[in-house]
């Protein structure tokens, strides 16, 4: 960053002028600051700092986008995982009926986190755009009595508009809430993120392994592996959420114009940029350093009568309409529970008592992999649809 001294030849003063102007400035800043009864009272605005920390400064969305798109590149493989309904068994059921029913592919689910960080990024973007206004010259709140060049100070300072109200430029406090938000929702996709990594590294699940750099030892268990960080960023999004809370309810009865209230905005604000920046900064690293497990993911995708739908989409595309499809593939799934049985274990006869217009071809589509990849629509599960994506993302991460 230039000297106040650079800045000011820069805008036309000569050096000997600009000098001088930068001495009397800095010694009249230092005057102030160390006048008690000054500082105690100064009523300074918060500065866009915010939102350019966590949008120039790395770690940022972006990184964790990166860290991502890292574990999609396409190498011919079938990764597979499951879309869970829920988050933990319900009292009674078995970990082997929780991990269940939809399958698709690891990368495109993965591909969904890709797109919740792009719209924190964008959010974020756009709340910086919206905050750059410069409020300075609206004094306590009805402007200067000065003749003050507001325009010209804009331009030093780089930003690109001025505040159209003293009084709303002063007690305005949109640009605090609204980051916050925006960094609360950038905290709950990353805690949803976490939520899935601590489920796929579980025992029951085996889907992943997080590094140990990123876990602990348990105190009684020596067996057991601990996902400590991905625990303390879910349990941080809490944390974001109450300064939220916290600065919306400040705001929610001030009258016009400046209040003393509005001290109380800097915790919340620079409590979430500290924890928003840790969080990122740990969970870009984690995920580089994920281990996925492939064949334990096919292994489980091919259980639950997983492709109990693409059955039912069998008998749609015979003519069969959808609400009797799907009571037929209700029987089928009934029959095959009651019987301890798989679909590929029934032969064609016995698929045929169900339905007559169930043929050889239906022990195609029962496969987990004829199920992922009959989802061809843009956005889909297919193997050509999920490389589009990474290959589309790749191509606009280059420009």
């Amino acid at each position: 960053m230039p000297s106040l001294a650079a800045a000011l030849r820069q805008e036309g003063l000569t050096a000997q002028a600009a000098a001088s102007l930068a001495a009397e400035i800095q010694a009249e800043l230092a005057a102030c600051q160390a006048d008690p009864f000054l500082t105690s009272r100064l009523r300074p605005d918060i500065p866009q700092a915010a939102s350019e920390w966590l949008l120039e400064d790395r770690p940022h969305p972006g990184a964790i986008r990166r860290g991502v798109i890292d574990h999609l590149s396409f190498d011919g493989q079938d990764w597979w995982l499951l879309d869970y309904k829920t988050s933990r068994p319900a009292a009674g059921e078995d970990w082997e009926a929780f991990i269940q029913r939809e399958t698709e592919k690891y990368r495109h689910q993965l591909l969904a986190y890709r797109e919740m960080f792009d719209r924190d990024e964008a959010r974020l973007k756009g709340c910086l755009e919206r905050i750059n206004v410069m409020p300075l010259g609206s004094a306590a709140l009805a402007g200067a009595g000065l003749p003050l060049d507001r325009k010209y100070v804009a331009k030093l300072l780089k930003f690109p508009r001025l505040s159209e109200n003293s009084m709303d430029a002063v007690s305005d406090r949109d640009f605090v809430a609204e980051f916050i938000f925006d960094a609360g929702l950038l905290m709950m996709h990353m805690s949803r993120l976490c939520e899935d990594l601590i489920l796929w590294a579980s025992d029951e699940f085996r889907f992943a392994e997080i590094s140990d750099a990123f876990t602990t030892g348990s105190s009684i268990m020596p067996q057991k592996k601990n996902p400590d960080v991905a625990e303390l960023i879910r349990g941080k999004t809490g944390r974001v959420y109450g300064n939220l809370v916290s600065i919306l309810t400040v705001l929610k009865g001030l009258p016009m114009s400046y209040n003393r209230d509005l001290q109380e905005d800097k915790e919340p604000l620079f409590d979430t940029v500290d924890t928003v920046k840790a969080s990122l900064a740990v969970l870009a690293a984690m995920i580089g350093n994920l281990t996925f497990r492939r064949e334990r993911m096919k292994e489980a995708a091919a259980g639950g009568y997983s492709t109990a739908t693409d059955i039912a989409d069998y008998l749609v595309r015979k003519g069969v309409p959808f609400r009797r499809a799907h009571a037929v593939t209700g029987r089928i799934v009934g029959d095959c529970l009651e019987k301890g049985r798989g679909f590929s274990d029934l032969s064609l006869a016995e698929f045929r008592k169900f339905h007559p217009a169930l043929g050889k071809d239906i022990f195609r589509v029962i496969t987990v992999e004829s199920s992922v990849s009959a989802r061809q629509g843009p956005g889909g599960t297919s193997k050509k649809q999920v490389v589009k994506r990474i290959r589309d993302i790749e191509s606009q991460e280059k420009k």
